[in-house]
């Protein structure tokens, strides 16, 4: 019978459980899908911005240490002169050098994924293809602002003020 049922809880386990979730929560660091709030969805991904910038300023600081010229968070409008036709997203990094050498950095940090399954699925979106609705995953965006970026060599050119420059993306 159900009443003569046992339950055995283990406080620390609990405890711990709590704990996890309430940190996950706090760090916005659950999958969007998972959270069904809309105030926790903008709070995930209020503080994913968050770390997302802060990142990118991590990555733009080290390039500077090396001796690259750096903006980051760069709209296309701003290098083209014009709004494009599609709108490709932002740089994340851009990078350049007086050797003519131009990157152009997409910036995620996987620190999050705690285990290689996570790591996995979120490798998943960098796959370089469209789903099944037509829409680019991150892969392909990114290659979609290098393509757009390598038609624009001029453009890219009076922004940066170098005359030749080897657009690369990484």
């Amino acid at each position: 019978k159900a009443e003569d049922a046992e339950v055995l809880v283990a406080p620390g386990m609990v405890r711990e459980g709590l704990a996890a979730t309430v940190m996950n929560m706090y760090d916005g660091s659950y999958e969007a899908p998972r959270l069904t709030s809309p105030k926790m969805r903008r709070w995930a991904g209020k503080i994913s911005n968050e770390r997302g910038h802060e990142f990118q300023e991590e990555v733009a600081t080290e390039l500077r240490k090396l001796g690259w010229s750096v903006r980051t968070e760069v709209k296309f409008g701003e290098i083209l002169g014009r709004d494009p036709d599609e709108d490709p997203g932002d740089i994340d990094v851009l990078g350049w050098r007086d050797d003519g050498r131009v990157v152009l950095l997409e910036c995620k940090q996987l620190q999050f994924a705690k285990t290689p399954s996570e790591v996995a699925k979120q490798l998943s979106n960098f796959r370089g293809t469209t789903n099944d609705r037509g829409k680019p995953d991150r892969l392909a965006k990114h290659l979609n602002r290098w393509t757009i970026a390598r038609r624009n060599v001029a453009a890219f050119s009076t922004f940066i003020g170098l005359a030749d420059p080897n657009i690369e993306a990484g």
